[in-house]
């Protein structure tokens, strides 16, 4: 089963330490932590972590939604990807 962790990013400086807890959390998984992503390219943009995240999301059985999922333009698009795909759907 793999999992993919969705919550708020943009705007947070602790957001890899907030991602690592989570994907801490969840042992015994295989994980998609998309604070982990690294995009080889000068200036990414919002829109290219989208693009790989929606990507992503399509090989996850599960969306574990962190609690601050809902103040995330990027979460609430992953969570809509989810249900498209009728991924299980963990609330933290």
């Amino acid at each position: 089963m793999k999992i993919y962790i969705s919550g708020k990013i943009t705007g947070l400086a602790n957001f890899k330490t907030k991602f690592k807890e989570t994907e801490n959390k969840l042992i015994g998984f295989e994980i998609f932590n998309p604070a982990e992503i690294v995009i080889d390219k000068p200036s990414p943009t919002w829109q290219d972590y989208m693009d790989i995240c929606i990507e992503e999301i399509k090989t996850c059985d599960i969306i574990y939604m962190q609690k601050d999922w809902i103040d995330s333009k990027g979460a609430k698009e992953e969570l809509s990807k989810a249900i498209d795909l009728g991924l299980k759907i963990i609330y933290e």
